[in-house]
């Protein structure tokens, strides 16, 4: 369809053949061959021309599958067509195919197909378009309302795993449905008229014929011949800055989402008695994993747009925090270091091809534990400087997309060890830093913002002074209030703290973004948080907004990418 309306676009200067790949094959010695070059014969009589080949897979698959040896002969033929071994003149060649990885290789190299243009499944603006494409084509009527707006709320209706195939059903099906209502009009004959109501009708019955594993395989099956979106392409990092592959700087402005603890090792699928409440509005997902549960919220992010970062919080799937929940550390009596290590491994693999998954926290808030004391540096079980490094360094040997981010001890407010000993990873340009602070941070300090300066410049802050041996950027992955930010414990503590944020141009990730507590052993299930940036609906912001204006303060980027911060943030 693409290839069509290219061609009419020229008004008739430019012919299409269409080809059906399959069509041309043949049981008889020669003729597949000869098929091909009476194809590319038609085309160079009627140049310029474009030969469109449909399902090219069936035509030119990998040579060496077919024990008969036409399909090899066939490709060869191709190949002496696309090289230019024989002129081909004003011909051009474009091929389609839902399965790339059975194509013979030799095919997608320079010169040949080597401009691959990806077709995925369509966002909801595409949606929107689609539906007014066959709108007009089944003249739907609106009986005088906004048509754009109607069909907008029923593209929100749609399944989001809908294809461009099954908004063409949908119509289809509702074209039937007028059909029969105008039939069962037995006083007059009617004509029939779509309506919207008819679509309503038939979506009620209508599925996507695409499944969350089908869009996983095929996302997989993609990856290598797909260029990754502009937004999600590779992050690194050029001093104190994250950057794009421009070199310019992208600034973090996130949240964070507690509702994901999953046991990467064993998988597990969610309890029966869960499954009504937790997966209520996605029905798809009963019977999932909690891995194939989590995939599919990384799909729904990356369709938003939104940047994902992995982080490793507890090890038991506990509440977070204390000094004696045995998760203070990155190992326990029941998750040994090296299980801590595949679990980061398996997740930066499964992610290896979803660009919108940019960076991984190795671990939250290191903190001393039953298990011992973790230190910086100095060696044994429980250096955190060396088990990140070596973290670190796995990781980008199966995912060298990812930013690595290595938290502070003391609940992740401590990095006072990178000024003599940061972390130097294989890949320098990705590794990040990341703090933690919070009102109760510092019990004794002054409530000046003078203290609170002087004592976050000797914890992190001196980390993004430029040009030091140590200067790497800091996201401070985690701060938050309650909603209303008018709490006497951190009535000045807040604006303090957004200030210096504001000042210094820090990365940040406000926790959190949940109006309600998730499963977990401490807080009322569904009770809502009082301290998320969602009220408990989830459906508008909490507290009037009051929050998520505060944040809006410091989310735009205020420091160009060239320019060093001010110096007394060391």
């Amino acid at each position: 369809m693409l290839v069509q309306a290219a061609a009419r676009e020229t008004k008739g200067l430019l012919r299409f053949l269409s080809v059906k790949g399959p069509e041309l094959l043949s049981k008889y010695i020669g003729e597949s061959e000869a098929g091909v070059r009476k194809v590319f014969e038609r085309a160079a009589a009627a140049a310029p021309a474009v030969i469109f080949f449909d399902e090219i897979e069936a035509l030119a698959p990998k040579r060496g599958a077919d024990s008969t040896g036409v399909t090899d002969r066939v490709v060869n033929q191709m190949l002496c067509y696309l090289d230019g071994v024989e002129d081909r003149g004003r011909v051009f060649v474009v091929a389609a195919t839902g399965r790339p990885d059975m194509v013979d290789p030799a095919l997608m190299r320079p010169g040949r197909f080597d401009k691959i243009c990806y077709c995925g499944l369509p966002t909801e603006e595409e949606k929107l378009e689609i539906c007014q494409i066959l709108a007009r084509k089944n003249s739907l009527s609106a009986d005088g309302d906004d048509l754009v707006a109607l069909l907008r709320e029923l593209v929100a209706c749609l399944p989001k795993l809908f294809t461009c195939a099954d908004v063409n059903a949908l119509f289809s099906s509702a074209k039937i449905e007028a059909v029969n209502q105008a039939l069962g009009q037995k006083d007059s004959i009617a004509q029939p008229k779509m309506m919207l109501s008819h679509l309503y009708e038939a979506l009620s019955t209508s599925k996507a014929s695409v499944s969350p594993a089908d869009e996983r395989r095929y996302g997989e099956i993609f990856a290598p011949y797909c260029r990754p979106a502009k937004s999600g392409t590779p992050y690194a990092t050029s001093g104190r800055w994250i950057v794009d592959q421009q070199g310019l700087r992208v600034k973090l402005a996130c949240v964070n989402w507690a509702g994901a603890e999953v046991k990467v090792q064993r998988d597990p699928t969610l309890p029966m008695e869960l499954q009504d409440t937790l997966l209520k509005a996605n029905p798809q997902l009963r019977g999932a994993t909690a891995l194939e549960i989590l995939d599919a919220v990384i799909d729904a992010c990356a369709s938003a747009q939104l940047l994902v970062i992995l982080d490793n919080h507890v090890s038991d799937g506990t509440w977070c925090c204390s000094d004696v929940d045995e998760n203070g550390l990155w190992h326990n009596s029941r998750w040994p270091t090296s299980d801590w290590l595949q679990a980061h491994l398996k997740l930066a693999s499964r992610y290896a091809r979803q660009p919108w998954v940019v960076g991984t926290e190795l671990r939250n808030e290191v903190r001393a534990s039953t298990q011992g004391t973790p230190q910086w540096g100095g060696g044994g079980p429980n250096d955190w400087h060396a088990a990140a490094t070596q973290a670190g360094n796995a990781v980008l040997t199966v995912n060298p997309h990812l930013l690595i981010i290595v938290g502070g001890l003391g609940y992740g407010k401590d990095l006072t060890g990178v000024f003599r000993l940061p972390v130097h990873l294989k890949t320098p340009e990705k590794l990040v830093y990341s703090a933690h602070s919070y009102s109760w941070s510092y019990p004794g300090l002054p409530d000046t913002y003078e203290a609170l300066h002087a004592q976050l410049g000797k914890d992190w802050g001196f980390i993004v002074e430029d040009e030091r041996p140590f200067t790497a950027p800091v996201w401070v992955s985690e701060f938050g209030t309650f909603s209303d930010c008018h709490k006497d414990s951190c009535a000045n503590w807040w604006p303090d703290f957004l200030r210096y944020l504001e000042q210094g141009d820090f990365d940040w990730a406000v926790w959190h973004a949940d109006g309600t507590w998730s499963h977990d052993d401490l807080h009322p299930f569904h009770g809502p948080t009082n301290y998320g940036v969602l009220a408990a609906d989830w459906q508008r912001p909490a507290a009037d907004g009051e929050l998520l204006a505060a944040l809006k303060t410091i989310q735009v980027s205020g420091l160009g990418q060239l320019r060093p911060p001010p110096s007394q943030y060391g």
